[in-house]
């Protein structure tokens, strides 16, 4: 244990567009960055959060430890999340008497009985998220191993070692909820390219993790389409004009409003779900995602709601200068930012959810 405790941890955050490298480490005040590695990937690396080439991503990583800034990293321990879109998620109510062994036991005979699934070919765990007198809610995790393995042999030959591997959903969490939402109910929506992720945080817990299969990428195709445009351009322009309404430009705001209507649509339908099963009031909605970037975006979002609607900044858990060039798409770092974080932890493996635990003991 030793070993883990005197390494600097690394937060790794892929998808099929990048990849984020942080290692973090205590400060006087707050946590601050000790080396930081970006990387666009070629197309085609990554796709829907599987490994498509993975010595090449393997190269990728060596050369990003490298460059990083403003420290290289060395080989050693990483942390590194699975999109939501790769990972199973179910909720369990199981009996508050229950632990340890008995509980687990009773876990995976729920899931075996509901569920088609061969434990051999997966990487699973769960954690307690919420407990009262009577009973106690189960967060259940499942991902392939074919997925997982391919991610954990090119961080091997990398020079990498994994020693937790975390859900996307959990990690944003851990960036953007502060201590003022203790005593809140916060729905967190993650609008990324393919899919919006939706988290559910009652008094700092997740309470139900949920995916809409709507993203900023529509919007892009259909912008590339109408102004006969190749799409990289039609990315651009996107996050350009955004929801900004203005003259000629408004044709490109309405393709995104009418996608972002759809999100809205959805998101309504999860928060009046909590409010008539679970009795949980959504008090804030925290928006993050690259789609955020474009302009008006939490704007045109609390027209259509009563709750507050936010953009956090995540690098207010780091400290970080206010003229760093990262803090003008802050939001794209919510999930590095949230791995790192746990690497500081005394025990990070143990920390929340971990598919390489194969679901250990709980008591």
């Amino acid at each position: 244990m030793q070993s883990i405790l005197k390494q600097k941890i690394i937060g790794i955050d892929f998808s099929d567009y990048s990849i984020e490298l942080l290692c973090i480490e205590k400060g006087f005040w707050k946590p601050k960055i000790y080396a930081y590695s970006r990387c666009i990937l070629p197309p085609g690396v990554l796709f829907d959060g599987a490994i498509q080439y993975p010595a090449a991503l393997s190269g990728i990583l060596k050369k990003m430890m490298l460059s990083a800034v403003p420290n290289f990293m060395k080989n050693g321990l990483c942390v590194f999340s699975l999109p939501d879109s790769q990972v199973f998620f179910h909720e369990f109510i199981m009996p508050a008497a229950l632990g340890g062994k008995s509980l687990r036991q009773a876990i995976l005979h729920e899931v075996r009985t509901k569920f088609p699934m061969k434990f051999d070919d997966l990487y699973y765990d769960f954690i307690v998220s919420g407990k009262n007198h009577d009973t106690q809610n189960i967060l259940f995790f499942a991902a392939p191993d074919y997925i997982l393995e391919k991610y954990i042999q090119t961080l091997l030959d990398a020079g990498l070692t994994p020693i937790a591997i975390d859900v996307e959903s959990m990690s944003i969490g851990r960036s953007l909820l502060n201590s003022r939402d203790r005593r809140k109910d916060v729905l967190i929506a993650d609008i990324g390219s393919r899919y919006t992720n939706i988290i559910v945080y009652n008094n700092y817990e997740v309470s139900g993790i949920h995916i809409i299969k709507e993203g900023g990428e529509k919007s892009t195709n259909r912008i590339s389409e109408q102004l006969c445009i190749p799409k990289a351009e039609a990315e651009v322009i996107k996050k350009q004009i955004g929801l900004s309404f203005h003259g000629q430009e408004s044709e490109v705001s309405e393709i995104v409003a009418d996608d972002m209507k759809e999100i809205i649509r959805e998101i309504k339908k999860i928060i009046q779900y909590y409010l008539h099963r679970k009795k949980i009031t959504i008090d804030t909605i925290v928006l993050t995602g690259g789609c955020v970037l474009s302009p008006g975006v939490q704007k045109f979002f609390q027209s259509h709601f009563w709750q507050e609607v936010e953009v956090r900044n995540p690098f207010d858990k780091l400290r970080v200068q206010k003229n760093d060039e990262k803090n003008k798409r802050n939001v794209l770092f919510s999930n590095v930012i949230g791995l790192a974080l746990r690497g500081l932890h005394t025990y990070p493996h143990l920390r929340g959810v971990n598919l390489l635990q194969k679901a250990r003991s709980h008591s």
